[in-house]
């Protein structure tokens, strides 16, 4: 389930602001 929440929450957070360092840390995602 936490995964879940990364990928539809935080991940799209990380997107609308711009901070790419969130997504890295909280879901591994590399842009």
């Amino acid at each position: 389930m936490s995964e879940t929440i990364c990928a539809s929450v935080t991940c799209i957070v990380g997107d609308v602001t711009g901070t790419a360092l969130i997504e890295v840390l909280w879901c591994g995602r590399m842009l």
